[in-house]
């Protein structure tokens, strides 16, 4: 007995804490405050580019969306701009910039911890000395305060590029942590004519750059760059995607899922694909995943694994299960309604109900895609059907363009109208503007080379 006594004592005494940890995990961490934003003077721009970043710059220029330093090397013996920033290291990796933009816009908020004050600022650097494939490079600052200090290291999520930029960022608690994720949308051109557009989700607490969720990696060498991975919008000389990633919350408390959705528009080859990515306690994973048509040999077993959720903890909340059902229901739905390669006409309507009904579950890129090969479906029919194949691809092209304005941002109009190429049905209205356009582009270069 008194060897037992003491030992009782001190497995109670482990298990206490224990106990009094998963209560207080129980209680739900209160939101962060809402961030706000505002617009940097030049002089604390100058603060980030010469002090921060290092650059040697006599000239600046005040843009619409920032400031524009032309620079000539390093103001110190540096060799690349991330030795002014938190735990980073140039190393072997060499990055003098040619110009370096710092973005007005910037947002201020719990981003480091959940009484955090941090000011999130983008940056882009062009070097006219180094490789194509990493002329360019891009990312966020986090500072540890709400102001550019000259004596700070921000935090850097950094990226290098080939023709790349710096779209847009926003602010928003995905894991429900009490603080605020960095959600980074860029673009990128990619050999062969094809750009790609991404986005990534970063955290910052304790100012340590660490990324949340990656849409996919960049892979470059000596004059190339390669994409490896699920991009958010593609344009190319043969197909044309056009994505939606979005949060939703599935449990009070829980974080959130990401549902990546995109459409694939090929003409009668046009696809969609589905995944759902959520941390119901085990860890970031993709829950549900469905594709069609499929592309590859092996597309019946394919076929066989898509829109089946993965498995759930058994204390899942009944909400994640309605949900996820909802998605299983409205993703089979679509994967039949995709099934036949030739659809007969009669078989247009019962596509279009389903396209409805992909609208209403929350599903719009699916919807559009599906809208778009019912246009190409009744185009082939007759030419006397094209008005009503017409209406219904520009029932597909509006939001899709959209989709591609929300992540190109202000004054991205001329790229949404190259991207409007996508859509084969529009062509006899595309195409004749598009070569009155060349045609004006073609003359300004004759008159004015310079």
């Amino acid at each position: 007995m008194t060897l037992h006594f003491p030992l009782s004592l001190f497995l109670a005494g482990l298990l206490f804490p224990v106990m009094a940890i998963s209560q207080v995990a129980r209680v739900p961490v209160p939101p962060p405050p809402p961030f706000v934003a505002r617009f940097l003077s030049q002089d604390e721009a100058s603060i980030v580019a010469v002090r921060i970043l290092g650059a040697r710059s006599n000239v600046v220029t005040r843009e619409p969306k920032g400031f524009a330093f032309e620079t000539d090397g390093f103001r110190d013996g540096r060799l690349c701009p991330l030795e002014g920033a938190r735990d980073l290291r140039c190393g072997s990796f060499a990055f003098s910039p040619s110009r370096v933009f710092v973005f007005g816009q910037v947002l201020s908020g719990a981003i480091s911890g959940h009484l955090g004050q941090n000011l999130l600022v983008r940056v882009e650097m062009l070097s006219d000395e180094a490789t194509v494939a990493f002329g360019t490079l891009h990312g966020v600052l986090v500072f540890s305060g709400p102001t550019v200090d000259p004596g700070d290291h921000p935090a850097f999520a950094w990226y290098p590029g080939r023709d790349a930029h710096a779209l847009s960022v926003d602010l928003l608690d995905v894991d429900r942590d009490g603080t605020l994720d960095v959600i980074y949308t860029y673009s990128q051109r990619l050999p062969g004519g094809r750009r790609v557009v991404a986005r990534d989700v970063w955290t910052f607490v304790g100012l340590k750059a660490e990324k949340l969720i990656s849409s996919g990696e960049k892979l470059s060498g000596v004059g190339t760059s390669t994409f490896d991975g699920v991009p958010l919008h593609e344009d190319g000389p043969d197909m044309a995607v056009r994505g939606q990633f979005r949060f939703e919350p599935m449990v009070p408390g829980k974080p959130l899922a990401g549902v990546f959705e995109r459409a694939r528009l090929a003409g009668m080859g046009s696809g969609w694909d589905l995944r759902l990515i959520a941390d119901l306690g085990d860890g970031w994973r993709e829950v549900l995943a469905g594709t069609g048509p499929q592309e590859n040999e092996d597309s019946e077993t394919a076929a066989e694994s898509s829109c089946h959720p993965a498995d759930v903890p058994v204390d899942a909340d009944v909400g994640v299960r309605r949900r996820l059902l909802d998605i299983e229901t409205a993703c089979r739905a679509v994967l039949i309604a995709f099934s036949d390669a030739r659809t007969p006409p009669w078989r247009a309507p019962l596509r279009l109900w389903v396209s409805l009904g992909l609208s209403a579950v929350g599903l719009p890129m699916a919807a559009l895609s599906l809208r778009e090969r019912v246009a190409n479906d009744i185009a082939a029919i007759s030419p006397r059907a094209w008005l009503v194949a017409a209406i219904l691809s520009v029932s597909a092209a509006l939001p899709a363009d959209c989709a591609l304005a929300d992540a190109l941002g202000p004054g991205s109009a001329a790229r949404r109208w190259d991207a409007l190429d996508a859509f084969q049905v529009l062509w006899p209205l595309t195409q004749p503007v598009n070569w009155m356009l060349r045609l004006l582009w073609i003359l300004e270069s004759w008159l004015m080379p310079n």
